[in-house]
C-alpha cells in the first residue's frame, strides 16, 4: 500500500505539488478568523456560584447558605456533577453539565433558581452572583502590584476602580479577580461606657448610621432603600428634587445625631470613634482536636484555649472582639457545652477590649 502511493505520488508530481499549493493558501486564509486560544474548547459547560457571608464562619456558610443553595439548584436539567466549597465568609457552588449541553440555556435554568432561592438566604448575605463564562484555559495572566510610597489600601481602591475596570474593557476578558485586598470602608467603634451612661442601644446606633447613607449594611433601614425626593412645579419645568447623603467622610459621618437628651441631639461623635479602614477579615475558631477520647476532655481543655485566643488578641492590639455565643448560657441550662460558653464570655469582659457577643 505504502509502495503505490509513493510511486503515485511520484508519477504525478505535479499534481501533488498543486494541491499542496491549493492547501497551504487555504490554510493561510483561514488563519485570520481563526479564535485566538491555545487549544479548542474540551471542557464542558461549567457554571459557578459565589455568595458573600460577611463575619461567618466556614460551618455558618455551609449550614445558612451553601445547603439552601444547593437544595435549590438541584434538578436544573442537564447537571452532571455539583461541587460546593465554603471558605470564611464565601460560599461556592459549581455545576459542571453534561457535555454538548448548551451553556447559555444551563445559565438561564441556573439564574431562575437562584432568584427563588435568594429570599431565604440570611439577610447579611449578598445575593448569589453568577461567574462570567470561562474558557477552559482559565486564567492566563497574574499581575502583582507594589508601590514604595502608597499603602496596600491605596493599592487596593486603585486596582479595584480602575485597572480592573479597564481590563474588563478588553474583548475576550470574562473576569478580574483581585486577591488579597484591603477595600477602605468606614468603620465605627464604639464607646460602650458612653453608651450605657446615656442609654443609647446598638440597635439605635447602627440605625442612625445606616439611615444617613445611600446605602446600608441593615436591609431594612431607611437608607437600604433608594427612593425619589419628589419634585418641585414651576411655571415652565418640573425640577427634581434628590437627596444628597451625609456619612461620606468620618468628618460628616460624626455630625449625625443618633437621638435627643433634654432637647438636644446626641451626635455619633459623642458615641463613638470613626475612621476609614479595611475590613477586619480576621477570625479565631477554636477546634476540638480529633484524638480526643470524650467530651470531659473538650470541657476541661477549651477554656483554656478559648484564654489563649483572647489573650493574643489582646496582645496585638486588635481593637475589638466579636464572639459568638449561645442564647442560655444559666447554670441551670440543658445545653453540654454551657459552661464552656458562660467561661468564654466572662474571659471576655475582663480582656480589656472592646467586646460584642452575639447569640
Amino acid at each position: 500500500m505504502m509502495s503505490l502511493i509513493i510511486s503515485s505520488s511520484l508519477r504525478f508530481r505535479y499534481l501533488v505539488l498543486a494541491l499542496s499549493v491549493v492547501l497551504i493558501w487555504f490554510g493561510v486564509a483561514r488563519l485570520r478568523d481563526v479564535a485566538v486560544d491555545v487549544f479548542p474548547e474540551f471542557a464542558p459547560p461549567r457554571v459557578e456560584i459565589q455568595t458573600i457571608c460577611l463575619g461567618l464562619s466556614p460551618a455558618e456558610v455551609e449550614q445558612l447558605v451553601t445547603v439552601p443553595l444547593e437544595n435549590a439548584l438541584n434538578g436544573v436539567p442537564g447537571i452532571d456533577v455539583m461541587r460546593s466549597k465554603s471558605v470564611p465568609q464565601l460560599s461556592s457552588i459549581t455545576l459542571i453539565f453534561k457535555r454538548g449541553a448548551d451553556e447559555i440555556r444551563a445559565r438561564q435554568l441556573v439564574s431562575e433558581r437562584m432568584a427563588l432561592a435568594t429570599n431565604t438566604l440570611p439577610t447579611w448575605a449578598a445575593p448569589p452572583f453568577m461567574m462570567p463564562p470561562l474558557s477552559s484555559t482559565s486564567r492566563i495572566m497574574k499581575v502583582g502590584i507594589t508601590s514604595k510610597d502608597k499603602s496596600v489600601m491605596d493599592l487596593s481602591m486603585l486596582a479595584y476602580w480602575k485597572i480592573r475596570q479597564r481590563l474588563l474593557g478588553v474583548p475576550g476578558v470574562a473576569n478580574i479577580a483581585i486577591w488579597g485586598e484591603q477595600l477602605k470602608m468606614l468603620q465605627i467603634y464604639v464607646d460602650q461606657k458612653r453608651m450605657v451612661a446615656e442609654d443609647v442601644t446598638l440597635d439605635q446606633l447602627q440605625e442612625a448610621v445606616s439611615d444617613a447613607l445611600d446605602v446600608g449594611l441593615l436591609r431594612y433601614a431607611k437608607g437600604a432603600h433608594i427612593g425619589t425626593g419628589g419634585f418641585i412645579e414651576t411655571p415652565s419645568q418640573r425640577i427634581q428634587v434628590a437627596f444628597a447623603g451625609a456619612g461620606v467622610t468620618p468628618e460628616t459621618l460624626a455630625e449625625i445625631p443618633v437621638t435627643t437628651r433634654n432637647g438636644q441631639p446626641l451626635l455619633l461623635r459623642d458615641l463613638a470613634r470613626r475612621t476609614q479602614a479595611k475590613f477586619p477579615a480576621v477570625r479565631i475558631s477554636v477546634e476540638v482536636k480529633e484524638d480526643y477520647k470524650n467530651m470531659k476532655e473538650v470541657l476541661k481543655d477549651h477554656p483554656e484555649l478559648t484564654a489563649n485566643a483572647m489573650e493574643a488578641a489582646v496582645s496585638r492590639n486588635v481593637p475589638s472582639i466579636v464572639f459568638t455565643s449561645i442564647i442560655d448560657i444559666d447554670a441551670d441550662s440543658p445545653f453540654y457545652f454551657t459552661p464552656v460558653y458562660r467561661d468564654a464570655e466572662r474571659r471576655l469582659r475582663e480582656s480589656g477590649c472592646a467586646w460584642t457577643i452575639l447569640r
